[in-house]
């Protein structure tokens, strides 16, 4: 891998987009911070650690490709910022989904089946860090949407379960905005329209994560944490 930073005039970022990118970005650790919430003395010590070190792992992913675009912007690209982003997400949402399906069967009554659902993940970690290996294409973002359906459904069937109808819906429409990014990806090209697409994409994305931190707020007023002691580790 290049490691050197060197100017690439391909396409264009602007500063302003390279600032909007942030706003996603914290919109989605603030609504992590309340699913972290609600797992507190919920799940195991081990699953708490995977969420939490999931949602930390995914930050920094979403910190380096928002510093990318900024350095980007100025003319320059920075590769290792680009290329963390990838890796850090891919990792991040996976060990996500694996605390939230941890929550979702918090109640102790389905874990043989949790265990299952976590380990359906692992092939699919597996094959997303292939296409990484590779280059990151269609395939990795479908990949990616997988992970974020996974927390989100299973965040929904808490909010169902805890009669929170209207919050539930939220989960699913952060999902569909979500996979409307997937869409945008294939329209990606060079030059100018470039840029106007990636406009759209961030402004689909902030969307995407507020229709995440609403409802995550919401539940958090429901599951509010529990004794960790009541919690065998």
């Amino acid at each position: 891998m290049n490691v050197e930073s060197y100017r690439l005039f391909a396409f264009s970022v602007s500063y302003p987009m390279a600032i909007v990118d942030f706003i996603p970005v914290i919109l989605f650790m603030i609504a992590m911070g309340y699913v972290i919430k609600m797992a507190h003395g919920r799940i195991k010590t081990i699953f708490f650690a995977i969420l939490s070190g999931g949602v930390f792992v995914a930050f920094l992913g979403g910190l380096a490709k928002c510093t990318w675009k900024l350095i980007y912007a100025h003319g320059i690209d920075f590769v290792p910022l680009n290329t963390a982003f990838v890796i850090y997400q891919t990792t991040g949402f996976f060990l996500i989904s694996i605390g939230v399906i941890a929550l979702l069967v918090a109640d102790g009554k389905s874990r043989k089946k949790a265990v299952k659902m976590q380990a359906s993940l692992l092939p699919l970690l597996i094959l997303s860090t292939v296409v990484v290996m590779e280059k990151p294409g269609f395939l990795w973002y479908i990949a990616m949407a997988i992970f974020t359906c996974v927390y989100l459904i299973s965040l929904s069937i808490l909010a169902f379960r805890n009669r929170k109808i209207g919050t539930g819906l939220l989960f699913f429409a952060s999902m569909v905005f979500m996979f409307g990014m997937v869409g945008l990806r294939s329209r990606f090209d060079e030059g100018g329209a470039w840029e106007q697409i990636n406009w759209v994409a961030q402004i689909c994305n902030s969307i995407t994560q507020l229709l995440l931190l609403i409802p995550c707020y919401r539940l958090s007023k429901v599951l509010t944490p529990v004794c960790p002691a009541s919690v065998t580790n």
